[in-house]
């Protein structure tokens, strides 16, 4: 018979080598890398994922409207993953900013358009894999890359000195994310393990041994270790919970009874204020800072309880009710937080109750579908033994750290697996059509446009984005970079806040006074002052968002702040015209606003009264190098006051009373006031006596 393009078996088989390929490549995911991008291990593994699943999906939509068979399930989990991405779709549009939502940034990519792919991914896997052996094949696949994982965190730690950026981390970059990728991977290369036979279970006995031993090797990672091994214990219970000796049997499931009755005491009593259990939970390292942050992540939920503030949006909450005491050692002297570095209160927060109960739904569902699949008979014990441990572990796992996408597409790959495997067999006599050459060319088309605006530009973008952070601040393409690294929303906001922070810390006058030459010291400095105002113009167009963030106030009233002293200074020096003043202080008045602005935003983050002392203070100066000493000294005042709250808010932080007690010497000349503020604070903590020696005298 003659083929033609209309015939199936040239285009239908065509497809499913495009979608079986992908699907094999989109596992590669962890070890994507790119140490010429801006987050080397987030950005580039995102883009890579959402490039590959974008081939496979668009291939496969090909195929399943003229192929029935290829269709989406019909079934509970199908259509609750269905709920779920159509929850966040909802909540995003209703949070406080829908475009950071839909596409985050390159440090996390995990926005509405990643949740897009991702049940893309599902609709592929659960559809277009049909037998129990092609799975074992994907799980051959995840085993063998999450073992070359295992094998660099190994050698890591016993044989090689690997780069900082890799240490503990492996190619994830990352203790925490490495443990959640190890973790799901370890349960695949398990049920491979169990369901195979000889030789294909010695080859899945290896990796086992291999991941394992990453996991349990690796000198961080609490988290992982803990939630492997009650895994496998919760596995153990499971399978033996179902032998045929009636006392093992009785025993498995009684000790399954008080274990998940122990998990609900032991989870309710960490939130209760000085209940034993929760005291010894904030003994342990690294668990204060998480406890607060909890804290605040439940005044987040309460505020908006039923769909949440959108996808992504986790930072804007979180600096309204930042706590001070995150500033501190103990407390983890980390700020800026855009997690809950927990699976429940991420969700509360981000899609709200309704989308936390869809969230956990589909686990649920799954769950449930396993495992009546196993009492009705049409079955055994390891399929819904050993996925009910992995997302036991899963969430153990992720009651302290979040999924990044090289985990997370593991977790939907298995609930695609559970569909698919415990799915109705349906039989269709229905012949496949042939390939209509007009449709395929629009999906071709939509591929083609989809894949360049959510893929390539972001690409060459975050490419653009590293540039302008690493090429020498005076390279005389810089401002091109900076267009083009914030020409798309996905990044935008990220990458020009870390572009003005290395402004900030490169362009200073000791560095201007190094150059000889009269004439290149002006041009560099007229460069310098147009990357200021171009960064100033730019963030400026932020703050006209209806959502705008603390760290937004912040960063360009530090700008404000840094261009002043740079440049209007300057200028008043050589020349204390009016006209000079008057643009002074337009500048400088635009910073305190911006500041103050801030401090609204975040009332408790003393960082915001840092700015605003110092605006108040380059506003002194303004007036007196008019010699309007009142005015002056009226502002001086006005800044030591705002560093005075600063330190009423966390009086543990050492930052603020060296800003105190420094402009109480220096900008208002009272060495009596700087004595006293240093007396107060050597109160707080005697071990600050010497860092305030040379105060006061």
């Amino acid at each position: 018979m003659k083929k033609t393009y209309g015939d199936k078996s040239i285009i239908n088989n065509l497809l499913q080598y495009i979608i079986r390929i992908g699907i094999f490549i989109s596992l590669l995911v962890p070890l994507v890398v790119n140490l010429k991008m801006m987050y080397p291990f987030m950005g580039p593994r995102a883009l890579f994922f959402m490039g590959v699943v974008q081939v496979i999906f668009f291939a496969w939509f090909a195929l399943a409207i003229f192929d029935k068979k290829y269709r989406p399930n019909r079934d509970a989990i199908t259509l609750s993953v269905l709920a779920f991405i159509i929850i966040v779709f909802v909540s995003a549009i209703l949070g406080v900013d829908f475009e950071f939502s839909f596409w985050s940034n390159y440090e996390r990519s995990m926005g509405l358009l990643m949740h897009l792919h991702i049940f893309a991914f599902f609709l592929v896997l659960s559809s277009f894999i049909k037998t129990h052996n092609e799975w074992m094949n994907v799980f051959a696949g995840i085993s063998v890359v999450a073992s070359i994982v295992a094998l660099i965190s190994i050698a890591d730690v016993y044989f090689l000195d690997l780069p900082s950026y890799y240490k503990n981390g492996s190619v994830l970059g990352n203790t925490s994310f490495m443990g959640s990728y190890l973790l799901i991977a370890a349960f695949f290369a398990f049920y491979g393990l169990l369901k195979s036979i000889k030789p294909a279970q010695y080859f899945f006995l290896i990796n086992f041994a291999v991941i394992a031993l990453g996991i349990l090797t690796n000198p961080g990672g609490r988290a992982m270790k803990g939630a492997f091994l009650a895994g496998m214990i919760l596995f153990s219970l499971f399978y033996y919970a179902f032998n045929n000796n009636k006392y093992v049997k009785s025993g498995c499931r009684v000790i399954l009874v008080l274990g998940f009755l122990s998990a609900i005491v032991i989870g309710f009593s960490a939130f209760i204020d000085g209940n034993p259990v929760r005291e010894k939970i904030l003994d342990l390292r690294g668990m204060k800072p998480r406890f607060t942050v909890w804290d605040i992540s439940w005044q987040s939920f309460k505020e908006r309880p039923i769909l949440g503030w959108g996808i992504e949006n986790y930072r804007v909450p979180f600096e309204r009710h930042f706590e001070p005491k995150l500033l501190l050692q103990e407390y983890g002297a980390e700020v800026w937080f855009d997690r809950a570095h927990n699976i429940v209160f991420d969700s509360l927060v981000a899609f709200g109750l309704v989308g936390t109960i869809a969230f956990f739904a589909m686990f649920v569902i799954s769950i449930y579908a396993l495992w009546r699949r196993y009492l009705r008979g049409d079955g055994d014990i390891i399929p819904p033994a050993v996925f009910t441990s992995l997302f036991v572990a899963h969430f153990i796992q992720n009651l302290t750290v979040f999924d990044m996408i090289a985990s997370y597409m593991l977790v939907f790959l298995a609930l695609a697996f559970i569909s698919s495997t415990t799915k109705k067999e349906e039989l269709t006599t229905d012949s496949p059509k042939e390939f209509n050459l007009f449709v395929l060319l629009i999906i071709t088309i939509v591929f083609a446009f989809s894949f360049i605006t959510f893929v390539a530009k972001p690409y060459n973008v975050n490419r653009y984005g590293s540039m302008s952070l690493s090429a020498p601040i005076d390279f005389e393409d810089a401002l091109d970079y900076f267009e083009t690294a914030v020409s798309i929303p996905m990044g935008k906001e990220n990458t020009l806040l870390s572009i003005t922070e290395r402004v900030i810390s490169s362009i200073n006058k000791e560095t201007l006074l190094e150059i000889e030459d009269e004439e290149l010291r002006a041009k560099q400095m007229a460069f310098d002052i147009q990357k200021m105002e171009y960064l100033i113009e730019k963030l400026e167009q932020i703050l006209e968002r209806d959502s705008v963030r603390f760290k937004d106030y912040w960063t360009l009233s530090k700008l404000y702040n840094h261009y002043f002293d740079y440049y209007h200074l300057e200028q008043l020096i050589a020349d204390n015209s009016e006209e000079n003043r008057e643009q002074a202080m337009k500048t400088i008045s635009r910073a305190l606003e911006v500041a103050e602005m801030g401090v609204a935003e975040s009332p408790k983050n003393v960082q915001g009264y840092w700015e605003v002392a110092q605006a108040k203070i380059n506003i002194g100066k303004i007036y007196y190098l008019s010699l309007d000493f009142d005015n002056s000294d009226k502002y001086f005042l006005e800044a030591f006051n705002s560093l005075q709250t600063a330190v009423d808010l966390e009086p543990r932080f050492l930052s603020s009373h060296e800003k105190l007690i420094r402009t109480a010497e220096i900008v208002l000349a009272d060495k009596d006031l700087a004595q006293k503020k240093v007396e107060e604070a050597i109160e707080i903590n005697p071990e600050w006596k010497d860092v305030f020696v040379e105060y006061g005298n």
